[in-house]
């Protein structure tokens, strides 16, 4: 499964077929703000938000970015992994 990085949409996306889940942004500064996730009903249960959700954080990671979220997906995903507390602005 292969994640594009679509920054003249601010967003990540996976494409299968036809569907196409994203994880959507904008950056202010030196703050990554994660927006929306959004993956179809036809993709769901197979850990494609969760695969976006990592894909993210690690693209702020590399690139020296705090992360914040309005997203409820990627809340929980940050609650659930003390891997990426350090990004937290």
């Amino acid at each position: 499964m292969e994640i594009e990085h679509r920054p003249d949409f601010k967003r990540f996306v996976i494409q299968i077929n036809e569907d196409i889940a994203e994880l959507r942004y904008h950056k202010k500064k030196n703050v990554m703000y994660f927006t929306h996730t959004h993956v179809p009903k036809e993709l769901r249960g197979q850990g494609i938000a969760g695969k976006l959700a990592k894909h993210g954080l690690e693209y702020a990671r590399e690139n020296g970015l705090k992360v914040e979220a309005s997203c409820s997906y990627i809340t929980g995903f940050l609650e659930k992994h003390p891997e990426y507390q350090d990004l937290r602005a």
